[in-house]
């Protein structure tokens, strides 16, 4: 309900993102269900409620699209609209993956401190 009421005002990316963010830590009221956020304030990724509904509930139905775009890239019969929707879908993938299963960026740096005490890591 919240994405379509947002949809409707078509705002800046940026401004829909500072406006969810300015509910974020706040306790919604006369709603059957606790939500204290929309977008983990953390997560920069994505700017709108759309975007983080795409790469959630709506996952299946938008990996679905990329697939068969991807294959269609793969035999060169895409054309350029075709084109930038599976960019801005692999950027989704990306985003979900970030969401999802973030690197341990900790436990990456420290593997690569290893790897450069050992003599195994070039930069």
């Amino acid at each position: 309900m919240d994405a379509a009421v947002l949809g409707l005002y078509n705002l800046p990316r940026e401004l829909e993102r500072r406006l969810l963010d300015y509910f974020s830590s706040r306790i919604r009221g006369r709603v059957p269900f606790d939500q204290t956020e929309y977008i983990p304030i953390e997560f920069s990724g994505i700017n709108t409620l759309a975007e983080l509904l795409a790469i959630t509930g709506d996952w299946s139905e938008h990996n679905e699209r990329r697939s068969i775009l991807i294959e269609k890239e793969y035999e060169d019969v895409i054309v350029p609209r075709e084109l930038k929707e599976l960019e801005r879908l692999q950027n989704l993938a990306f985003q979900r993956r970030q969401l999802i299963a973030p690197y341990p960026l900790a436990d990456v740096e420290q593997e690569i401190e290893r790897l450069k005490r050992e003599g195994k890591w070039d930069e």
